[in-house]
């Protein structure tokens, strides 16, 4: 099967179709379907500006628990190690 292959052939078929369809570099796409990658920023910056630059209350809350010694305990040091493993700081 594989003697039967003739490249005279091949060469021939990629000349004809290189002058049926020249390929030009430099032509600009008309109109077609981009692959680029389309962001929305005006909605994150939306969303970011949402975001409260400090909860005063959550940050009462926490210099309480601090003080108190209630977060000394070795199961709250280990979940917050998790967590911040997990989730980040």
């Amino acid at each position: 099967m594989i003697d039967n292959i003739n490249n005279d052939q091949a060469k021939e078929i990629l000349a004809r179709s290189s002058l049926r369809q020249p390929y030009n570099s430099q032509a600009p796409l008309s109109g077609g379907p981009d692959a680029s990658l389309q962001i929305e920023y005006d909605v994150l910056i939306k969303n970011a500006i949402k975001i409260p630059q400090d909860d005063t209350e959550a940050i009462h809350n926490a210099k309480e628990l601090l003080l108190s010694g209630r977060l000394n305990s070795i199961a709250i040091i280990q979940a917050t190690a998790g967590n911040i493993a997990d989730y980040g700081i």
